[in-house]
């Protein structure tokens, strides 16, 4: 999908401005302050070089682009070139890097297309009940005490790398873009 294309290049990009999640997490907390500003004007400055190569490619696409790299960067193209060039831009920056994965959720059709689409023989990303039920975080003792216990140790894992942040633990949901991270 290309809206995960995007979210992935565009937090490649965070992570090597901001940090790992944590340090992103501390730089959020933390106060207004020149190095919190450099950052995140420079993370935003790349992202939105990254939509301009995003609106770019597109329109370079359906012309020829040396010339029309030429008229752009001299101000004599046509204006629906900087229009379009504009609109792709600033949906791609919006998109990838502001809304990320509420794109997938809240307006990308596929995930209904998706489910629609299944039937017994799809392959799909489950957890599997009846190995991983019941859940223990402490599976030697429960096992010691004679009780029966599953597979899941409940280390919450598989939610955390979800980029969707959806636990496969609950079923099958709309929100499954089936990454497969999570196993």
């Amino acid at each position: 999908c290309p809206q995960t294309v995007w979210v992935d290049l565009f937090l490649v990009v965070e992570r090597a401005i901001e940090g790992d999640r944590n340090a992103r997490m501390k730089l959020d907390a933390g106060p207004w302050a020149a190095r919190k500003l450099v950052l995140r004007v420079s993370k935003h400055a790349i992202w939105l070089v990254i939509g301009a190569a995003t609106g770019g490619a597109w329109i370079f696409y359906f012309a020829d682009a040396p010339t029309l790299i030429r008229e752009v960067l001299t101000g004599t193209a046509a204006p629906i070139a900087y229009i379009t060039i504009a609109v792709l831009t600033a949906t791609t920056y919006t998109f990838g890097g502001l809304m990320r994965e509420q794109v997938c959720t809240y307006m990308c059709p596929w995930p209904r297309i998706q489910a629609a689409m299944l039937d017994e023989n799809s392959l799909t990303v489950t957890y599997n009940d009846w190995r991983g039920e019941p859940r223990s975080r402490h599976a030697k003792k429960v096992l010691a005490a004679g009780q029966p216990v599953g597979d899941c140790v409940d280390c919450n894992a598989c939610v955390a790398v979800c980029p969707m942040g959806i636990d496969i633990r609950d079923g099958q949901q709309l929100e499954c873009i089936t990454c497969a991270l999570c196993i």
